[in-house]
């Protein structure tokens, strides 16, 4: 197969069921597990006899009944038992067969204790059957019992758990957590949300069928490694293994109950009031007695559906094309017949459309705006264009090019609007906001688009309509970097009377994303709470395609350092953004979970959910045109430099820079803190500092204070002993006058301690920083408490504080990072001496050194010497242990690097 083997598998799920069946074979004559086909009952088998194999006093005898089936007496004892010899020329008595082959088994355990697995058990024989209940009610052997459940039964196995002879145990499927859980330990790695959900939904918790779909999903490219992470390429496919399995319960049916099966899972789940036209009650009856379907009753409705995800998934994927346009216009009719049209109102319209079924403009329009409220873009241009093509007028293709624009397609959107004609102010307005959109977003174009909305807005007469241009201006102003000019477009719009919802949305998207980039974090809060969407999706809800209420929560609560509230949002988020299928916001939710992670110091997962993020936001139709992606990106250099992986920070960091459109000048400022990063993964400080400075001043000249704040931060993080420099300390004060947030409160406590070089108030800010969720930089000052203590000439302080510094970041998803292996260094060493002892401590030689920090081999030489005599040693060989660090954990890059 390709790029997945199926490896050793731990046994997930099963504790309780496990112990129930070691117990109950320790108590009694055994155990019976019923379940369903693939739900696990031999691998748990297996778990519960591994240990009776090493036991030198007992005998373990494994029976096969599916191997020889029900017409051949005994057959599953055979290979355990010599040949019975009876009178020649004559057929042994069963009674004397069943004696012989009794006593033979017994004896084949000698003085042993005899335990007997039986799998597949409802294959098992009669006679078989038979003397299985005669050893265990005799007491001669135990028994560990699998079969199927729904199957019948011989009447002895029956007995065995009717009359209590042994314990019946029923496996049902895995739960969500633990089906995903044994999903990644199949995979060897990581799997996303999307693949997640699909595999939970598809295999019902099944091991068997989630193993099947993982090994087909694989070999077809189904299912494949984006950036390190697993994701679902379309779909998952069930490949021929499985489709074996899966028809062994449907080959019995005859071809009215085959057709009335396919009805089912054409629409699953389906209405009862519509399947009752066109599937006959008792078809209905006997496949549910079958086992093939289900009926769940909620909400006052019944609805029918398949039993088991995957009958569904095979049955459709073999319905010849007009079989299929066949039942599209059959369950069409059946929905409308029965009142359920609105209800379903985009099913029915796709099969409507699929199957040619309708040409009205006014209907396909309607389907066209309720996909796009799902985030359907797809579909909604699918609709749109079909609208357009029944002469639908200028809505249509208003609709038609905003899906197109969300899809990463905006030429083709300007060639749809061309030269369309406008009636009314509201289509005008509609016009230009679409064309400016996909100038903007789409092609990168400020200059055309911002001259599309002006001559827009002094074009139009209606007070909302020009105030809704404005207002989708003045966002686009924040994203040129430019968060202040916003802030001023956009305020004075909220006072304008008597607004559309939609103008009032765009003005006030406008602010909170100004406000919370500028720092009034509780400001920005304020302002998108006043503002609700009170019609979802289309054009008029997000005028610039925008997920504007989590862009500014997530941007609101980093800035202010709620670690909590960013994380509890991102949750919800990111179980909304799969449940509707919308990857954008996936992206945006995960990103946060990164950026939580990452606070907190649990860099592999930071660099897991950073991974995700890009993948999600590459799989949408714009990919590199969304907002957040160079955002995701800088926020793994981040997390790998830390890690200590400067080359793959460095990779990554040259993808962030590459074609920066106009529309991601916003992002200036986190390239170059970017930079800083990589440079810290290298071991060089001193080369970082510059980096930061610029990105300081191009956030000031945008009033972009959360990326200043970010840049600022990273500057006391990697101060030394020496303390911070008297203008970041000034410049940290300054903001913490007026900044909202506790974050930046915090930040003035630490640039003031660094500089009075006082480690008590050090010690003070890392708890703080503990008590605000930020893991990371609370053992980062830590660290910097231990230096200083140290300075002072109170050992056990510092200690004590290097102690705090490690227990902070001592969590299971956890890791030692860069910047507190920089803390960490003796605090007599110079900056400098610190990061060519560092350098010279992953291996690099003086003369790459020289080169990487821009100095004279001679230098370097001369830093080393100072270096071996403060740390009294003689050779590089002594460098870990002189600094107190993990050789293992350093991940500095290579010489050869």
């Amino acid at each position: 197969m390709g790029n997945w083997a199926l490896g050793p598998v731990k046994l997930l799920g099963r504790d309780d069921a496990l112990a129930a069946a070691e117990a109950g074979l320790a108590r009694g004559g055994g155990v019976m597990l019923m379940g369903s086909p693939g739900v696990g009952k031999t691998a748990l088998m297996r778990a519960v006899l591994g240990g009776l194999r090493e036991d030198a006093h007992a005998r373990v005898l494994w029976l096969m009944a599916h191997a020889s089936g029900p017409d051949i007496p005994f057959g599953a004892f055979a290979p355990h038992v010599p040949e019975v010899v009876g009178v020649p020329g004559a057929r042994p008595e069963p009674f004397f067969l069943l004696q012989t082959i009794r006593q033979a088994v017994i004896e084949s355990a000698g003085s042993r204790d005899l335990t007997l697995a039986v799998d597949d058990a409802h294959c098992l024989d009669s006679a078989s059957a038979t003397l299985l209940f005669q050893l265990i009610s005799t007491g001669s052997a135990k028994a560990l019992i699998a079969a199927r459940a729904g199957e019948a039964l011989a009447p002895p196995l029956r007995s065995l758990w009717k009359e209590g002879l042994v314990e019946r145990i029923d496996l049902g499927p895995l739960d969500r957590d633990e089906t995903l859980e044994l999903a990644e330990n199949l995979l060897g790695d990581a799997a996303d949300g999307e693949l997640s959900e699909a595999l939970w939904e598809t295999s019902g918790g099944n091991p068997l069928y989630l193993s099947e779909l993982i090994l087909s999903g694989t070999d077809a490219g189904r299912i494949a490694k984006e950036r390190g992470v697993w994701c679902l390429v379309g779909g998952l496919t069930i490949g021929p293994r499985l489709q074996e399995l899966l028809d062994e319960r449907l080959s019995a049916l005859d071809e009215d109950l085959r057709d009335s099966l396919e009805v089912i899972a054409f629409a699953d789940p389906v209405p009862s009031q519509a399947l009752e036209r066109v599937v006959p009650e008792q078809h209905l009856e006997n496949l549910q007695r079958n086992g093939l379907v289900v009926i769940d009753a909620g909400a006052g409705e019944k609805y029918v559906r398949m039993s088991h995800p995957l009958y569904g998934e095979l049955i459709r994927g073999r319905l010849p094309d007009v079989r299929a346009d066949e039942l599209r216009r059959l369950l069409a009719d059946a929905f409308e017949d029965a009142g359920l049209l609105q209800g379903d109102f985009l099913r029915v319209a796709s099969w409507r459309l699929e199957s040619g079924g309708t040409k009205d403009p006014e209907f396909l329009l309607e389907a066209a705006v309720r996909a796009s409220a799902r985030f359907d873009w797809s579909l909604a241009a699918r609709f749109a264009r079909a609208a357009v093509d029944s002469d639908g007028g200028t809505a249509s293709r208003i609709a038609l090019a905003d899906a197109l624009a969300r899809l990463g397609r905006p030429d083709e959107a300007l060639n749809v609007l061309g030269s369309c004609a406008s009636k009314s102010d509201e289509e005008r307005a509609r016009l230009a906001v679409l064309r400016a959109s996909a100038m903007f977003w789409g092609l990168g174009d400020w200059s055309q688009a911002n001259r599309t909305l002006e001559d827009a807005e002094q074009a139009l007469e209606d007070t909302s309509e020009k105030t809704w241009v404005a207002g989708v201006r003045a966002g686009m102003l924040n994203f040129i970097g430019r968060p202040d000019v916003a802030a001023g477009a956009s305020r004075p719009l909220l006072d304008v009377p008597h607004l559309s919802s939609k103008a009032r949305l765009a003005a006030g998207y406008a602010l909170s994303t100004a406000l919370a980039w500028g720092g009034l974090t509780d400001q920005a809060l304020r302002v998108l709470d006043a503002f609700r969407p009170s019609e979802p999706g289309g054009v008029s809800a997000a005028p610039l395609g925008i997920d504007w209420p989590l862009l500014v929560r997530t941007s609101a609560y980093r800035t202010a350092g709620r670690v909590r509230d960013t994380e509890e949002l991102a949750r919800d988020e990111y179980a909304l953004a799969l449940q509707m299928h919308n990857n954008e916001a996936k992206a945006v939710a995960t990103g946060a979970l990164a950026w939580v992670a990452l606070v907190r110091g649990q860099l592999p997962l930071a660099v897991l959910r950073c991974r995700e993020a890009i993948a999600a936001n590459d799989s949408t139709a714009a990919g590199d045109a969304t907002v957040g992606r160079r955002l995701l990106l800088c926020l793994l250099v981040e997390a790998l430099a830390l890690s200590g992986d400067a080359l793959g920070a460095a990779s990554v960091l040259a993808e962030a820079r590459s074609e920066i459109r106009i529309s991601e000048r916003w992002m200036v400022p986190r390239l170059w803190i970017a930079r800083a990063w990589v440079a810290v993964g290298r071991g060089e400080v001193s080369s970082a500092l510059p980096e930061l400075n610029t990105a300081i001043d191009e956030a000031r000249r945008g009033g972009h204070v959360a990326h200043e704040e970010v840049a600022l931060l990273a500057r006391l993080r990697l101060s030394g002993s020496g303390g911070a420099d008297e203008g970041t300390v000034r410049r940290v004060q300054e903001l913490a006058s007026w900044v909202e947030g506790d974050l930046i409160q915090v930040m003035a406590a630490h640039a003031r301690a660094l500089a009075d070089r006082s480690a008590d108030r050090l010690d003070s800010v890392a708890e703080q920083y503990e008590l605000l969720g930020l893991g990371l930089y609370a053992a980062e000052t830590a660290a910097q408490a231990s230096q200083a203590h140290a300075q002072a000439g109170q050992p056990r302080r510092a200690a004590a504080s290097a102690s705090r510094a490690q227990s902070l970041l001592s969590g299971p998803e956890s890791a030692r990072p860069v910047t507190l292996q920089l803390a960490s260094a003796p605090a007599s060493l110079t900056r400098r001496e610190r990061e060519v002892a560092l350098l010279a401590r992953s291996g690099m030689s003086s003369q790459a050194i020289a080169a990487r920090l821009h100095l004279s081999t001679r230098t370097v030489d001369t830093h080393l010497a100072r270096v071996y005599f403060k740390l009294g040693i003689s050779r590089r060989s002594e460098l870990g242990d002189a600094l107190g660090m993990d050789d293992s954990a350093a991940g500095f890059e290579s010489p050869t690097g």
